[in-house]
């Protein structure tokens, strides 16, 4: 596993980017086996397991993943399930780094992909009572999280958009004249009242070019 890993890692940046990560399903898996083992090792009289996930990644995040990526997320800090990640590609994951700092997880972008060895026995396998403790660096990765979403309508990644206040889906601005949530089918009030108005406005042009245009028959 290791030597694949680190295969991945030593592509090129241009390969890694163009490579689809299946995160939400490996990520759903690995929660439905902690899921199943938790009762069994969570009875009484036991220590408390707290479970705990690594990914580690050498491609790119893909937008399309945003919305099954972040039930796993919330899934995995309702069962207190850590996400951890190490990340070996050029650049930071945006989801993993929600992941890590939801769930109380650790995120890692390696200076040196070559010692990951050294950084999985030295940080990733601590408990999360150790790892307290822990100084990981400036390089990191924790210090700048990035809390940017993906529209739901475009899974674009976004700086500002617009939200259901029903079913708080996110949408970008080129859907910012919707009359209704494409999710949940709630009215936008605003909008709504927005279009009745050009609708009128546009009515009642059209009734006064008319009676121009009769008034001048007339005349």
């Amino acid at each position: 596993l290791l030597v694949s890993v680190m295969c991945l890692a030593g592509q090129p940046e241009q390969q890694q980017q163009q490579q689809e990560v299946a995160l939400a399903a490996g990520l759903s898996r690995a929660l439905c086996y902690a899921n199943r083992l938790l009762p069994r090792y969570g009875a009484s009289g036991r220590r408390k397991a707290k479970p705990r996930v690594l990914s580690l990644l050498a491609g790119a995040d893909t937008p399309l993943q945003y919305i099954p990526i972040m039930n796993c997320i919330f899934a995995a800090q309702h069962a207190g399930v850590a996400l951890d990640a190490c990340i070996l590609g050029p650049a930071d994951s945006a989801f993993m780094q929600q992941a890590a700092h939801i769930t109380g997880g650790v995120y890692l972008r390696p200076h040196q992909p070559a010692a990951l060895l050294e950084y999985l026995l030295g940080v990733f396998s601590a408990d999360t009572a150790t790892r307290a403790s822990l100084s990981l660096g400036m390089g990191s990765g924790t210090q700048a999280v990035d809390y940017r979403a993906s529209c739901f309508c475009h899974k674009n990644v976004i700086d500002t958009g617009y939200i259901c206040s029903v079913c708080l889906s996110i949408f970008c601005k080129a859907n910012m004249k919707l009359q209704q949530c494409p999710t949940c089918g709630s009215q936008f009030k605003q909008a709504a009242a927005a279009a009745a108005a050009a609708a009128g406005g546009a009515g009642r042009g059209r009734g006064t070019a008319g009676s121009a245009g009769a008034a001048a028959a007339s005349a």
